[in-house]
């Protein structure tokens, strides 16, 4: 069977089971947390561990040079690694770079990629310490972030338990409207036609990482990762980690003023960017029902808004629904008073989650 058949989710699961198992998990010693979650979770000594994550940028499937400068690709490179520390509650120290770079590459597109990427870690007090080159057939980063975290305070996606809060920090939507335009416009010509925002979101992400530190320093949030793939699909990991289900409430989703602006003008229902679009990369939590407002509190300090924006449910005891969909979470919509499964809710309004391995096109989320 083919990647693309399988989706991204069920080739992974069969691709890692031998390493996450719990055997292969405790024969690992020093290893907390294994494949499946932001990051793994390593052993440091007593009281610290170290946090690994990998994420990479590819031409044509991440970005265009059309849309990006040099300088605001290595800025989103950088940011959209150590958004996985955050999403852990944890504080970046370094990081490793490997770049595949076409022969014909103008030395000075790689020059300001790390200019770009210097002034981001810079303002993390992250440090560059390595990484490697080597020919390819178009330009793609890999990149190697490590944090630190005590393990005690580190955040998974496995502890959403049912009557906690759903909350997300920030707006959805903006970044996937933004590829949208870059797509059907160019940047020059969407920047001048459109809000400026949306293209900024998409371009420039940033890691929430003061706000992931605080929630975890406080033991507030009992379950967190980051929103790079959609609210339908990064919801459904949380509640599949947690074994629970979830309900969403529609009319609390935040949606950006620009947002709301451009699916007036476009004549798009501006639940299908916040649902399905990805790449905002703000938080996605759970919370007790008590430390709710706190939450809402706290962020206000790096005048971040939080919004709650559902329950943590039971996951699905009818065997007919475990049946119907056997590799999903038990997933509701609220919406006018009425609740509706997230698929078919998601369904009637033509809403598709974005999947690794079926869109060609680059972003490919909007």
């Amino acid at each position: 069977m083919r990647v693309a058949q399988l989706g991204e989710r069920r080739f992974l699961e069969s691709l890692l089971r031998p390493w996450t198992s719990p055997a292969s998990l405790s024969s690992a010693g020093r290893v907390l947390v294994g494949p499946g979650d932001d990051c793994a979770l390593v052993e440091r000594r007593a009281g610290t561990a170290w946090l690994v994550t990998t994420d990479q940028l590819i031409e044509g499937t991440h970005f265009e040079w059309s849309w990006s400068s040099p300088s605001q690709l290595g800025r989103r490179a950088g940011a959209v690694t150590l958004s996985d520390i955050a999403a852990m509650g944890g504080v970046p120290r370094y990081l490793l770079v490997s770049l595949g770079l076409p022969p014909g590459i103008d030395a000075s597109v790689v020059i300001r990629f790390y200019g770009g990427l210097r002034r981001l870690l810079a303002r993390y007090g992250v440090q560059l310490i390595g990484g490697d080159t080597a020919a390819a057939a178009r330009f793609h980063a890999v990149m190697v972030a490590i944090g630190e975290v005590e393990p005690a305070l580190a955040v998974t996606r496995s502890g959403a338990r049912p009557g906690d809060c759903i909350m997300v920090t920030g707006s959805l939507g903006d970044a996937a409207a933004g590829l949208q335009l870059l797509r059907r416009a160019g940047r020059r010509r969407a920047a001048r036609k459109t809000a400026r925002a949306l293209i900024r979101r998409q371009l420039e992400p940033a890691p929430r990482l003061e706000a992931g530190r605080a929630l975890a320093q406080r033991r507030l949030a009992t379950a967190m990762l980051d929103l790079s793939d959609g609210l339908m699909i990064d919801l459904d990991r949380l509640c599949r980690a947690s074994g629970v289900g979830a309900t969403l409430y529609a009319e609390q989703l935040p949606l950006s003023h620009s947002l709301v602006a451009y699916g007036q003008t476009t004549r798009q229902d501006p639940l299908r960017f916040a649902l399905a679009g990805g790449e905002d990369y703000e938080l996605l939590f759970t919370v007790r029902p008590a430390a709710a407002a706190r939450c809402a509190r706290l962020l206000r300090q790096w005048r971040l808004s939080c919004r709650l924006i559902g329950v943590i449910t039971r996951a699905a005891t009818d065997r007919r629904s475990a049946m119907r969909a056997p590799d999903r979470a038990a997933i509701t919509v609220l919406s006018a008073g009425r609740l509706h499964p997230l698929r078919s809710f998601a369904a009637a309004r033509r809403i598709h989650g974005f999947e690794h391995f079926r869109m060609p096109t680059a972003g490919g989320r909007a």
